[in-house]
């Protein structure tokens, strides 16, 4: 299969390009990094596959809006426990299949 042709049929299946499939991943992984690991931005930038901080954190605020370290910090005040999701922060959903029984009865 050539190059255009997967690129074509990928977008098509998934609404979205295989480039930009891969730079969500990426800034989804690096939003939770930020929030619950104590990881430097440079750490973050690395894990997440990008080589250079300049680029990940333009990127990140583009799709963000916040640079990396203002997300971190905003998102960090919401929550009692430091490297810890801020419960009001999570679609209930997701909350629900990452502590499951944790949050019986809550709403």
């Amino acid at each position: 299969m050539s190059q255009y042709h997967f690129s074509r049929v990928f977008t098509k299946t998934f609404g979205e390009s295989p480039n930009t499939f891969v730079t969500r991943l990426r800034i989804e992984k690096a939003k939770k990094l930020l929030i619950t690991e104590n990881f430097s931005i440079g750490k973050i930038c690395e894990m997440v596959g990008y080589s250079s901080v300049s680029s990940f954190s333009s990127r990140f605020s583009k799709k963000v809006g916040l640079s990396p370290t203002q997300y971190r910090r905003k998102l960090s005040s919401l929550s009692s426990e430091p490297q810890r999701f801020p419960m009001q922060s999570i679609p209930m959903c997701y909350a629900h299949h990452l502590f499951g029984s944790k949050l019986e009865g809550v709403k």
